[in-house]
């Protein structure tokens, strides 16, 4: 039994970052609102959100070091302590919108 639990939560490891390259996207500049807003608005997302008080809309960024960014948005369970849904941008430049919402930071909470 301990074999199959320790199977299945490999095979759930391995799917999710299969999922996690599958939803890369490329673009030439992230724009904050249609690329960022927009994900968290989906309606299965935002009805998640709106019915789990554990849930945080997290959107985090990074600066790669081929000068293109990275911006992962992601459903954070803070009971299980574990990321339920996500996806991940790359883009070569962020527009002013994404730059001023971020400032300093790396890390925004959207909820």
């Amino acid at each position: 039994m301990k074999y199959e639990v320790y199977m299945i939560e490999a095979i759930r490891v391995i799917l999710k970052s299969i999922w996690f390259e599958i939803v890369r996207i490329l673009i030439k500049i992230l724009n904050f609102f249609k690329n960022i807003i927009s994900w968290f608005k989906d309606e299965s997302r935002l009805k998640k959100i709106k019915e789990d008080r554990n849930l945080v809309a997290v959107s985090i960024k990074d600066k790669l070091s081929n000068g293109d960014y990275s911006v992962v948005n992601c459903l954070y369970d803070k009971d299980e302590n574990e990321i339920i849904d996500s996806q991940v941008i790359e883009a070569g430049q962020l527009d002013d919108e994404t730059i001023n919402r971020f400032g300093s930071k790396e890390m925004i909470i959207l909820k």
